[in-house]
């Protein structure tokens, strides 16, 4: 069981854990992460629009489009209005979704491994699991943003110039699968997923101002991912729930990884102490 550190707390424990990290641990985390997102932005390119024709994935746009609907939860064509109105806005908006989203959880995982390293390999398995949860959202359900759909009022603001935003109504006849990223990775939102992952690593590991930096970095980049048009917002609510999936499935395995430890590290120890009782 994790337990929620104060500030005072947390200034504590900076002198009694996670200090004395060894370089190699650095050295293996790093090519672990790397590895594992190299392996991730291959795959999510080969698939999607690589090989789903932009039919199917305007469908599925439209489904959840009219899913929202129901719950009246349908706000992204009015956000981005607003955004677009305002063209400082709109360029952070842009730089905030393009820019930031990797760099945070960069040095959150950082700071986890200086500081925090008791709490780091859970923490990070937890980013682990919902990166590949999200490859799976990817895989089985290809879905176009809003910015593709210029005839529901959208505009593609990742493909334009800021001086040119216009719907373009020729989406249907762009190349998708001559492209070098997926462009139907849409569902779920891993921008959201990171963001909300970095708001429960400051949870577990930081005091009160960095928990508040971390909410607000989750709200804005939640603002973003719908203004700019790139998510619906059933993506946003997706991303979020993928990390508390990750977090789950991290908890029974880093459990797992307890038991067979202290039975001396086999596995038939444990299942026969499970069937002992």
């Amino acid at each position: 069981m994790i337990s929620i550190a104060g500030p005072a707390r947390a200034r504590r424990l900076d002198g009694a854990v996670g200090r004395g990290v060894p370089h190699w641990r650095w050295v293996a985390e790093a090519f672990l992460l790397v590895g594992i997102y190299t392996v991730y932005s291959l795959v999510r390119n080969d698939v999607g629009s690589a090989r789903v024709p932009y039919g199917v994935a305007a469908d599925h746009a439209r489904d959840i489009f009219a899913f929202e609907r129901i719950f009246f939860i349908d706000i992204e064509a009015g956000a981005q209005r607003v955004a677009l109105a305002v063209e400082p806005l709109a360029r952070f908006a842009g730089i905030y979704y393009r820019a930031l989203h990797q760099w945070a959880v960069i040095a959150m995982l950082a700071y986890l491994l200086a500081r925090r390293s008791h709490l780091y390999s859970r923490l990070r398995t937890t980013l682990v699991v919902a990166t590949v949860l999200a490859l799976v959202g990817f895989i089985v359900y290809p879905l176009a943003p809003p910015r593709l759909l210029p005839e529901m009022g959208f505009v593609d603001t990742v493909r334009l110039p800021a001086d040119e935003w216009k719907p373009q109504p020729a989406v249907a006849q762009r190349h998708f699968d001559r492209m070098a990223t997926n462009q139907f990775a849409a569902m779920p939102s891993l921008h959201v997923a990171f963001a909300t992952w970095v708001v429960l690593a400051a949870w577990c590991a930081c005091g009160r101002r960095a928990r508040a930096a971390a909410a607000l970095h989750l709200g804005v980049t939640c603002a973003v991912v719908v203004v700019t048009a790139n998510h619906w917002v059933l993506d946003a609510v997706a991303g979020a729930a993928l990390v508390g999936a990750g977090w789950m499935v991290a908890t029974l395995v880093h459990a797992l990884c307890a038991m067979l430890r202290r039975s001396g590290g086999g596995l038939e120890p444990v299942l026969s102490a499970r069937v002992a009782r």
